[in-house]
């Protein structure tokens, strides 16, 4: 039987990070997995539009945009529930919202990713129309929606802890990796960026909970062990942490050993990846954690933190670590750069990791749940 399934794709229009990121690859591989359901695609922005199409060419595919300023249309699903998505993509068999947000709905089953509840623990370190929208939003709503996908089973511990939602109503179904991240994908033609020669790499969003003072405090530490000779490079937008970011490069006096780069291609960070002597993301909260997979993928050992969602994607193939300990932290990145038997054993093994996980098995698992519950 065919079914017209509708996809929330917002994440998909402006620089992609992590949810983004998701949703962009699950759009790829469903237009190129399914030729049988019907798709209607669903973005809203005022002022930007899709560019690059994640299902050219797939005939069943349709994509709907509308131009409401993004604020105004969440303001208007949290305080009156209107208007309904089929106001925007007409009636559908199911509704898979990919962003945290509960969007309201007439008819047809409800489909719902959570990717964490960071907000729920501290959403004064997270954005009005982030963080703390959900947390007003999701405690609300979340019971009426008849199936979660999370991404980890941490999170979906956390959210059987913080909801006591039915396990049987919640999927794991874990993140990909782009196969152009590969460690033979070595192709570097027209990228050039002004960093150091040996540095260590972070990546990701300038926010709180990525914890950049604390590992900027542990590469200090680093420093006065290995006599100054490394950079820290940080690649990622500023997701309103920056400031606080700049802060803790100044008190260490680090403003010529530490780089900001922003907002990086996918060219650009697949060779910042490949160039760097190690990978580090000493976050303290992530559902999953993609970065620490795209290092592996290069060939870049990994060093994370030894919390939530880290120990399930990392597994052995990288050095775990408290992610409030600097010393800690410190000491981890001094023994990837003195011993050679140990970041060795760690490349082997994360280029064996990460192998685990494609985004081609997140749109199949993802396509046997939309069968499985409209088969229901």
């Amino acid at each position: 039987m065919t079914a017209t399934i509708g996809i929330e794709a917002s994440s998909i229009i402006k620089q992609r990070t992590g949810i983004g990121t998701y949703t962009y690859h699950l759009l790829v591989h469903l237009a190129g997995q399914d030729r049988t359901n019907r798709y209607r695609i669903f973005t809203n922005s005022y002022k930007d539009r899709l560019v690059d199409s994640p299902f050219t060419g797939a005939a069943n595919f349709q994509h709907i945009h509308s131009k409401i300023p993004g604020k105004l249309l969440l303001e208007m699903w949290r305080l009156c529930r209107r208007p309904v998505i089929e106001r925007f993509i007409g009636p559908v068999d199911l509704f898979h919202s990919t962003n945290n947000n509960p969007v309201p709905q007439g008819r047809g089953l409800r489909l719902l990713t959570v990717y964490d509840l960071f907000f729920m623990h501290h959403p004064e370190r997270t954005g009005r129309y982030g963080g703390r929208y959900f947390h007003r939003v999701l405690p609300r709503y979340i019971r009426e929606w008849d199936h979660i996908i999370t991404i980890s089973e941490a999170m979906k511990h956390e959210l059987l802890d913080v909801f006591g939602l039915d396990p049987d109503s919640i999927s794991v179904i874990h993140c990909g990796l782009d196969p152009f991240f590969k460690q033979s994908n070595s192709d570097s033609t027209g990228v050039s960026l002004n960093v150091p020669a040996r540095y260590c790499l972070a990546v990701g969003t300038l926010e709180s909970r990525k914890n950049y003072p604390n590992l900027i405090k542990a590469f200090h530490h680093f420093l006065k062990q290995v006599n100054g000779t490394y950079a820290l490079v940080i690649a990622g937008i500023d997701g309103g942490a920056g400031a606080e970011v700049r802060q803790a490069i100044a008190k260490f006096d680090l403003n010529d050993r530490v780089v900001l780069l922003g907002y990086l291609s996918p060219a650009q960070l697949r060779w910042c990846y490949q160039k760097a002597e190690f990978f580090i993301m000493v976050s303290d909260y992530e559902g999953f954690g993609i970065p620490v997979l795209e290092a592996m993928s290069c060939g870049t050992p990994v060093i994370a933190s030894n919390t939530t969602s880290f120990p399930e994607v990392v597994g052995k193939a990288g050095l775990l670590v408290g992610p409030r300990e600097s010393e800690e932290i410190s000491q981890a990145m001094l023994k990837l750069v003195t011993d050679p038997d140990l970041r060795a054993t760690l490349v082997g093994r994360g280029l064996t990791h990460c192998q685990r996980f494609s985004w081609e098995k997140t749109a199949r698992d993802t396509l046997a749940l939309y069968t499985r519950l409209l088969a229901q």
